[in-house]
């Protein structure tokens, strides 16, 4: 109404009220400016704009609106309202229940009135008005089954769980073909029993009722929930036996499919999606799961058009925007990444799943002010929620908003076991503020609550580096390593920093204590073939690996710890070989991309090859990485297509002008396309940033400019 005529006085103060209460408070001030102008003298009017200004914590001005408002309507509800609980507040709990009584002398029914002298029966611990509050309420609404369910949390909340229980199930049993009410009791339970009453509970309630599929469905979702794989299963393949092609048949279908997926049996997944797909192409579930199955073979674009076809059906589908969004932020097309990220941040209504999804997004692309906002709106949805508030305050430290960051920390201190957190906040806020000695006391309280967690042992270490104090650094880990002798990571820490050092035997002893105290352990095996590497010890290198291998056969980072030891042994097919190897099993490793597209380019001449290696390298078309865009540039300039060569190998050199290859890719580009004053300037620039460094390209940089 308010579209088609601004100046409809009654729609305005009900979207005013709609928009207060939703706690858009610069919609809902909008809205009373609007009313305001129509009729600044109407209670209404004075009674909205009380409201806002209360929520804009203007209570004085809230208060002498809402008077006004009594002026020239004794009985407006919505200035009584205000009025209370302004007094509520103010721990004037007499006053408060005065003003609520004059609004329900006129309407008893008022639940807004109502529940508003609840909470100032509560504060007086007058418990027993405040109950027979809630029974009137439930008199007079005996449908609302909202009031009954406020009543079970007004016992819980005063330890009545007895009264609590009684509640939900006499409202389960006045319903007994309602599946949510029989649920609310599971849920209770749940709540205040724990998970062992709650699964007894469910599987009796399922016994009762053999033919209600909801039950059903919710015993396997409760199996889920407690990591009962096996059990969650066989309730979904017995709803599917029971139910066949039916929608709850496709339903189970598609939910032991997500099932499946999470435990990594894809091709079980895979199969039960087709199935399901079959009957319904365009089964929103079944299409969600093909698109992840996509995505994580790195199919973008066929994940893309199946989540196209969702959002034709279902618009607002959140999961579908929110797996295009992480399409598109693989795909290298950050712009429209954003755009879905936020779509489904709305979408979902600021739930956790997409509110972290965006906010980590964000931060990433170093947009640290919005990633604050959305974990701040997150919050609101989820108050309390641990990884927002992480979230936030890595937002706020990434801004230097210290103060803000410190904030969130003392947050967290009120929170029950979230002291570690709350200091490991603290440890990065003053480090930040190059105020080491106060970093490394938090550091060193947050690693003391847990000392077996990596994260704050990271943490103290760096920041003692930070602080220039590496021998404290190292007799830090060497009094971890003495208290807990098992503690693979503080050896790992320290084998690193005695070669940081320049103590090779020392580091290669850590590192080898580690490979015997934790065999099946990759960590180990891969920092001493690291330290081999760095000392030109390539043999030694390639034996560290196939030890740690035939510990543990098949492990994947060993195995690309030795390409990369195949690689820079001149070992190229292997190389190539192995990389491929491990990009089929992992189609997003981005970085194993990378590295086969550059081996293809520089070590392989044939077309196929140096196709192959553009195939590769078209996934960054659209990246921020430097290293990506040169292999894309380098492998389009193999292909002959110079020009656009040269504008992907120039963005790279910007970014890290002082990169020997990146100089020498330009050149080279440049001299493709005629441009020989340019290639000149740039060969001799790779020539003095590669001297005394192991330029591998050193020769063909000479070469060319022999060639000039």
């Amino acid at each position: 109404m308010v579209d088609y005529d601004p100046k409809h006085l009654d729609a305005q103060i009900k979207l005013g009220r709609l928009l207060l209460a939703a706690g858009k408070l610069d919609k809902a001030l909008a809205a009373s400016d609007a009313t305001m102008a129509l009729a600044k003298d109407s209670a209404d009017v004075l009674a909205l704009r009380a409201g806002v200004l209360y929520k804009l914590d203007d209570k004085a001005g809230a208060v002498a609106q809402a008077n006004a408002a009594l002026a020239k309507s004794p009985d407006n509800v919505d200035a009584l309202v205000v009025l209370a609980t302004e007094r509520l507040a103010a721990s004037d709990a007499a006053k408060a229940i005065e003003y609520l009584d004059r609004g329900l002398k006129v309407n008893e029914k008022n639940i807004a009135l109502q529940l508003i002298k609840v909470q100032a029966y509560e504060s007086i611990a007058k418990l027993d008005s405040a109950e027979e509050i809630f029974r009137k309420l439930v008199v007079f609404y005996p449908q609302t089954r909202a009031l009954r369910h406020i009543l079970a949390q007004f016992y819980l909340s005063h330890d009545r769980k007895d009264a609590a229980e009684a509640e939900y199930r006499a409202i389960a049993a006045e319903n007994p073909t309602d599946a949510a009410a029989q649920l609310d009791v599971v849920r209770f339970v749940n709540t205040v029993k724990g998970p062992k009453a709650a699964k007894q509970e469910l599987e009796a309630l399922v016994a009762r009722n053999p033919a209600n599929v909801e039950l059903k469905f919710a015993l396997a979702g409760l199996y889920q929930s407690q990591n009962d794989l096996k059990a969650s299963e066989a309730a979904f393949k017995s709803i599917i036996e029971k139910a066949g092609d039916t929608p709850d048949g496709i339903k189970a279908k598609g939910l032991l499919a997500a099932a499946l997926l999470g435990r990594g049996d894809k091709p079980g997944a895979q199969t039960l999606v087709a199935e399901v797909l079959a009957k319904d192409q365009r089964n929103e579930q079944g299409l969600l799961l093909k698109a992840s199955v996509a995505i994580d073979d790195r199919q973008l674009d066929q994940a893309i058009a199946d989540l196209r076809t969702i959002l034709r059906d279902v618009p607002n589908s959140a999961r579908a925007l929110l797996l295009l969004g992480k399409s598109h932020e693989l795909a290298g097309s950050p712009e429209l990444a954003q755009e879905h990220y936020l779509k489904a941040f709305n979408a979902g209504n600021h739930a956790v799943p997409f509110g972290m999804a965006y906010g980590e997004f964000l931060l990433k692309r170093g947009q640290a002010p919005r990633a604050a906002e959305v974990a701040e709106e997150t919050l609101r949805t989820t108050p309390g929620y641990v990884p927002a508030m992480k979230l936030l305050a890595q937002a706020r430290i990434n801004q230097g908003n210290w103060i803000a960051a410190q904030a969130v920390a003392d947050d967290l201190r009120k929170m029950e076991a979230q002291g570690q957190a709350a200091d490991q906040i603290r440890g990065a806020v003053f480090a930040g503020k190059k105020n080491y000695a106060e970093s490394i006391a938090a550091f060193k309280r947050a690693y003391d609550a847990a000392p077996l967690e990596i994260q704050p042992m990271i943490a103290l270490v760096r920041t003692y580096l930070l602080a220039g104090k590496n021998n404290e650094a190292m007799a830090f880990l060497n009094s971890v390593i003495q208290a807990s002798p098992g503690n693979a990571n503080a050896r790992l820490m320290l084998g690193q920093l005695q070669a940081i050092k320049g103590d090779r035997a020392a580091a290669a002893q850590t590192f080898q204590a580690v490979v015997s105290q934790q065999p099946k352990d990759p960590s180990g095996y891969i920092n001493l073939a690291n330290l081999h590497m760095q000392a030109g010890r390539r043999d030694e290198a390639g034996k560290a690996v196939e030890q740690g291998l035939a510990a543990v056969p098949g492990e994947f980072s060993l195995r690309l710890t030795q390409a990369a030891i195949y690689e820079l042994s001149g070992r190229y097919d292997e190389a190539i070989k192995l990389y491929e190897q491990l990009l089929k099993e992992r189609p997003n490793a981005d970085v194993i991309a990378n590295n086969l597209a550059s081996l293809l380019s520089d070590h392989r001449t044939d077309k196929a090859s140096l196709s192959r290696a553009n195939e590769l390298a078209q996934r960054f078309k659209r990246s921020d990485i430097p290293q990506f865009k040169d292999t894309l540039g380098w492998t389009s300039y193999k292909l002959g297509k110079a020009d656009e060569a040269v504008q992907l190998i120039e963005d790279a050199s910007k970014k890290m002008p002082d990169l020997a290859v990146f100089r020498y890719h330009l050149g080279m580009s440049y001299l493709a396309i005629n441009k020989k004053d340019a290639a000149r300037k740039e060969l001799e620039k790779a020539l003095a940033l590669g001297e005394g460094k192991g330029f591998l390209e050193e020769e063909q940089v000479k070469q060319a400019l022999k060639g000039l």
